[in-house]
């Protein structure tokens, strides 16, 4: 890591290491003691170097995985977000590996029974396609590819429901069944008013979960579709995740709160590193130099988060 960052740096350019599945980095410390603090070390020490993190699991909780009076907190710098699902371009660039010429010819019916069956996701857009993968070409999908990805997605969905609130679950089981229901329908369905119904079903839909129609909403997906669906016939209901260390990121009043909380995290931490440089007087240390900088980025991105988020709410008032 460390001769890449260098090369990088001496060419004047960046270099980017993607670590995926960090939610893995949550136990880290008490099985490997010491290596958060010298993963964070390394991206202090290496100013070409940038870290990008990426799980399926809200990463906050790592915010204090490194005691606060040994080194800077590990997502120091770091900017979170939640990626949505792939457009229907982007789906069907990456079921046609465009980016890899010559590509791969596909029929225009199977790509389209693709997107009806997985939607944007990425993960499932993989597993099917290397199912349907046979002889150099993409086969349409049988029942027993169907249902293999079907089983696939007991190990994606779960996860991401459990972090839903009462109301956007609620949502979901009463779609699940149905081809699409507008605002109206939806809202009978709900055992509790939600006064921030519209604002729920468009995080929903930011998040891959539900897409637009031309009258209402429906199921991003059918493999989406039949995991709701047997969830509700087996009655085996998770409770919607309350503890207050897991940020829900699904509506615009959350967001608004994580991004504050995160904006003082970051002030505090430049505050913090601008009393080391005093302290170094001119012979400010590298990793003081470092931290100076992705605060101030992570500090100028999250205002702007902010104001982009006041903006829409606004818009949705209006």
């Amino acid at each position: 890591m460390e001769q890449v960052a260098h090369a990088a740096e001496e060419n004047q350019q960046k270099a980017w290491l993607l670590l995926d599945e960090a939610e893995d980095l949550m136990g880290m410390e008490e099985a490997h003691p010491g290596f958060l603090a010298r993963l964070r070390g390394a991206t202090e020490m290496l100013p070409a170097l940038r870290l990008t993190l990426a799980g399926y699991r809200s990463l906050l909780e790592l915010r204090q995985a490194i005691p606060p009076h040994y080194l800077s907190p590990l997502l120091g710098g770091f900017i979170s977000f939640v990626l949505p699902p792939l457009s229907a371009a982007e789906t069907t660039a990456l079921i046609c590996q465009e980016k890899m010429p010559p590509g791969v010819q596909v029929e225009e019916a199977v790509v389209n029974r693709i997107l009806i069956e997985a939607d944007g996701h990425p993960f499932l857009l993989q597993r099917l396609c290397n199912s349907l993968w046979q002889e150099g070409m993409l086969q349409p999908p049988d029942e027993t590819i169907l249902y293999r990805i079907s089983a696939d997605a007991e190990n994606v969905f779960p996860a991401d429901f459990e972090l839903l609130s009462g109301v956007e679950q609620q949502v979901l089981l009463g779609l699940c069944q149905q081809k699409e229901s507008t605002f109206a329908e939806i809202e009978t369905t709900l055992r509790d008013k939600s006064y921030h119904l519209s604002k729920s079903l468009q995080d929903l839909v930011d998040l891959g979960f539900l897409y637009r129609t031309s009258t209402g909403y429906a199921i991003s997906s059918q493999v989406l579709g039949r995991w709701l669906a047997s969830l509700k016939d087996s009655g085996e209901m998770p409770a919607p995740i309350s503890d207050p260390v897991v940020i829900e990121l699904h509506s615009v009043d959350e967001q608004e709160k994580q991004l504050e909380e995160l904006l003082e995290i970051h002030r505090d931490n430049l505050h913090h590193y601008e009393k080391i440089k005093a302290q170094y007087g001119f012979d400010v240390r590298l990793h003081v130099i470092n931290g100076l900088e992705y605060e101030k980025e992570a500090i100028q991105k999250l205002q702007q988060d902010l104001e982009s988020l006041r903006q829409r709410r606004k818009e949705e008032q209006k």
